[in-house]
């Protein structure tokens, strides 16, 4: 009887134990993860124009598959895009990151200057739009645009005058309708 005793006094212990343990990660500034995945996305994509990626404030756990939702900001067009960061390999306070950025802005961009005064030559322009109408006239036709050089700037607008081949004239009007640093969209409308 009295082996019983001390049996049952030897489980009491481990199971307060058990109902007072806690864990806690470790944690890092979001601040930093931002940075990080600011140059992380630079390096593995150069040709993207991302001024910053902003993880909020606070602290974020370093825990294995952790995902920190995160905003993309462009600079030619000021839109603002959803990205993720995931951490990986997190061993202690060290870790991985991986950037994957949403496709499609969460706002509607407005028209900004150009950076640094980025333009496109408006021979250029013409000769996109020809190529662009020739399938839907069924001929390529001459386009002829002025001035020589247009802003590379979302919603930036040229007139250019158009020649059929039997030399009927119309004006088209180009439409820059998406930048990525020196990559861009046009649409072109014969008015």
């Amino acid at each position: 009887m009295h082996i019983r005793s001390a049996a049952i006094l030897l489980v009491l212990p481990v199971l307060a134990l058990v109902g007072c343990t806690a864990s806690a990660n470790l944690t890092v500034d979001a601040g930093k993860i931002s940075e990080q995945a600011t140059e992380a996305l630079h390096q593995s994509n150069p040709e993207l124009e991302i001024v910053e990626i902003d993880c909020g404030d606070g602290n974020v756990d370093l825990v294995e598959g952790e995902i920190v939702d995160c905003v993309a900001t462009d600079t030619t067009s000021g839109a603002e895009l959803g990205a993720k960061v995931t951490l990986s390999d997190v061993e202690g306070t060290s870790y991985h990151l991986s950037v994957k950025i949403d496709d499609a802005p969460t706002n509607s961009p407005t028209a900004t200057s150009a950076p640094e005064g980025l333009t496109v030559p408006s021979t250029t322009l013409a000769e996109l739009a020809a190529g662009a109408l020739a399938e839907q006239l069924g001929f390529t036709p001459t386009i002829t645009c002025s001035p020589a050089d247009v802003p590379l700037v979302v919603d930036e607008q040229i007139r250019c005058m158009t020649t059929a081949e039997d030399g009927a004239a119309a004006t088209t009007l180009i439409t820059i309708t998406e930048v990525n640093g020196t990559d861009y969209k046009i649409n072109a409308e014969i008015q």
